[in-house]
């Protein structure tokens, strides 16, 4: 009995692993994989489909005879699975991106990238067209009127804002392999020849029923982000689809808002991405319709602050109204607030401002510190937005390596780390720090952010996996500036991060010193 429990075991483990490597086969086949080629000092902004997969490969021109590897920092979880080596699954449209640190055996920075991903619905082909005809095209004015009201509230974590100024793209996704642009035929999916085009319908009469989209979400944390979604009747004798007769392309007034549009059975599908006001010019086979958008983020003003005691900041809720708010604090002993908002600092610490409207509650990480401390991490994040990365120039103005960063921030006020005329490297502060035991218990463990144990200032050493023949294998350093407030996990707990004065970080093995 005892064998035949076993062998029944085994089986079922069996039949399970080969059903899972045949849905990920499956998966597999109906999703593009686009490389992108990544060179150093890269900031970028890219599109992609849903359900893809994007694999993010270095351009490494290091010295040869020196090895090196890389990081690779989803930024947005939710949106990104990552496999390992650049490799990720885009399992969800919004927005996200990808930090890529290069670095070589002995620990030195050399190669840092930046990518922007806006993620778009992805659209299967249903129908096989074989039609060689050129397209058609007419231009006009749009000639529908009317207004379409939308009010998203999105609670709980979503997607990362995007504030990159660069323009629109249309929502075709080139540089993707063919398989994002397939067909299915006979319930199987198969790669669309380039050679194939659609026979465009005439749209010469075609109108939109709205000319006017609008919608308001409610924004309780960073995190609460969601893409909102409109749906456009299209008048048409002909039923228009992306997948058989219309190509649909969507421009942007405004380069911050990022928009993406799909056109189904005569339902135009338009995803805005960013909150604002905007003019979207949609594009139908050649014809041009204009839609006037208007997103409204409801939020707090501010997710985090840094205070020294005795400092004072304003809050507000925006896009609420008139609705009565109830302004409070986890510890009023370490910030106060009052009725309309006002915080102040009362002594060092770390704490939650809440408030309270229309059955709505919005939070602030408000962080109070010595007036040099919350003059560093200012100093710090307006330096590195400023200035370029360079190790053999990190002493130079208008330069910086990550530790002359938080060297040259300190010494700026008039505290000296370690030396008073010269930045140690990284892992030099961190055994200073270390084995002088001015250092945080447990690191950046999820305890600790969570409750809040570290002060705007203190100094991350990142440990890397490799030997790199430094002390602890500390091959960076990041000045924490504080805290933000992500949203409400299901049982209504806040969700609180950590935030870097000058880069964000997934990768958090490594200790806290404490200047």
């Amino acid at each position: 009995m005892h064998k035949m429990i076993k062998l029944a075991v085994k089986l079922s483990l069996a039949f399970i692993f080969f059903t899972a490597i045949n849905s990920y086969t499956e998966v597999s086949a109906m999703a593009a994989n686009r490389v992108i080629k990544v060179n150093n000092d890269d900031s970028k902004e890219i599109r992609i489909k849903e359900d893809d997969f994007i694999t993010f490969v270095p351009q490494d021109k290091y010295k040869k005879g020196k090895k090196s590897y890389f990081y690779y920092s989803p930024e947005n979880g939710k949106n990104l699975f990552q496999f390992g080596n650049g490799k990720y699954w885009v399992n969800k449209k919004g927005l996200a991106s990808v930090a890529i640190s290069g670095m070589d055996r002995q620990g030195n920075l050399f190669f840092m990238a930046e990518y922007k991903l806006i993620i778009e619905k992805k659209v299967v082909k249903k129908v096989n067209i074989v039609s060689d005809k050129k397209p058609s095209s007419s231009v006009g004015n749009n000639g529908g009127q009317g207004n379409a009201d939308n009010n998203n509230t999105n609670i709980g974590k979503g997607n990362n804002n995007s504030n990159n100024n660069s323009g629109n793209s249309t929502n075709n996704n080139s540089g993707n392999s063919t398989n994002s642009n397939s067909t299915i035929v006979n319930n199987t999916i198969v790669a669309t020849p380039s050679s194939v085009q659609k026979t465009l319908a005439d749209v010469s009469s075609v109108t939109l029923t709205q000319n006017r989209l609008a919608a308001k979400r409610t924004k309780i944390g960073e995190f609460d982000n969601e893409v909102t979604s409109f749906k456009v009747d299209v008048n048409s004798r002909v039923e228009l689809s992306e997948t058989t007769n219309a190509n649909v392309s969507v421009v942007s007034s405004n380069p911050n808002m990022k928009v993406a549009a799909y056109l189904e059975k005569n339902v135009l599908s338009i995803d805005v991405y960013n909150p604002g006001v905007s003019t979207l010019t949609v594009d139908i086979n050649g014809k041009k319709f204009n839609l006037d958008v208007n997103i409204i983020d409801n939020e707090m003003s501010s997710t985090s602050i840094v205070l020294a005691e005795g400092g004072s900041h304003q809050l507000i809720i925006r896009g609420e109204g008139t609705g009565n708010t109830v302004w409070s604090s986890a510890n009023p002993a370490i910030a106060e607030v009052d009725s309309s908002g006002r915080i102040v600092g009362k002594s060092k610490g770390n704490t939650l401002v809440t408030a309270k409207v229309n059955g709505k509650t919005f939070g602030c990480v408000v962080s109070v510190t010595s007036e040099l401390r919350k003059n560093v991490v200012e100093w710090a994040r307006a330096y590195s937005l400023r200035s370029k990365y360079s190790q053999s120039r990190r002493m130079e103005e208008g330069y910086y390596d990550c530790s002359a960063l938080a060297w040259r921030a300190y010494n700026k006020f008039g505290f000296n780390i370690m030396s008073t005329n010269y930045a140690p490297t990284a892992a030099a502060m961190g055994k200073y720090y270390d084995q002088n035991k001015k250092i945080v218990e447990g690191g950046l463990s999820d305890a600790n952010i969570r409750n809040m144990m570290f002060e705007p200032g203190d100094l991350f050493f990142m440990e890397g996996f490799v030997n790199n023949g430094r002390y602890r294998n500390v091959y960076h350093v990041e000045i924490i500036s504080g805290y933000t407030f992500n949203g409400f996990d299901k049982n209504g707990n806040p969700i609180i991060g950590i935030e870097f004065a000058n880069r964000n970080q997934s990768d958090l093995r490594g200790f806290v010193g404490k200047p």
